[in-house]
């Protein structure tokens, strides 16, 4: 099975800025629910199937480092990738990178996947993992 990650870009508008004149810490969390809406649309999981699959991915805790400022008029490239999927719950990764390819900002975030019917913890079985195998990646294997 090829390996693969979620990679997207998007552009800087000037409502992600603060008054620092910098991209607001809360458009990262923005950016990271975008993109982990994506990986869950190309593992076949998006949001108007959930309730045929039986379980969601709820977060649980999010952890961003932030490296440098990102500005009005640049353009953010994210890349997301699983670093470890377990039977109920998932630790996904993330780089985000400004227009000139410079590491702006990592971070990772933790889901505990939970029944719809239940909303208690919910063990993935191997069928419904499978689609997520291909995002799974060593930390070394982060993209440039």
């Amino acid at each position: 099975m090829e390996k693969s990650h979620v990679e997207l870009r998007l552009p800087v508008y000037s409502f992600h800025i603060d008054s620092n004149q910098n991209v607001n810490n809360i458009v990262f969390l923005q950016w990271l629910e975008i993109a982990r809406q994506r990986l869950m649309e190309q593992a076949g999981y998006a949001v108007e199937t959930l309730e045929a699959k039986g379980f969601m991915g709820v977060v649980t805790e999010t952890c961003i480092r932030y490296h440098k400022p990102m500005s009005l008029c640049d353009e953010v490239t994210i890349q997301l990738w699983i670093r470890d999927l377990r039977r109920i719950s998932v630790l996904l990764a993330y780089r985000f990178c400004n227009g000139e390819q410079e590491l702006v900002a990592e971070g990772t975030q933790e889901a505990l996947f939970v029944s719809l019917k239940t909303g208690k913890p919910y063990r993935i079985s191997a069928e419904q993992r499978a689609p997520f195998e291909r995002f799974v990646l060593e930390d070394g294997l982060v993209y440039q």
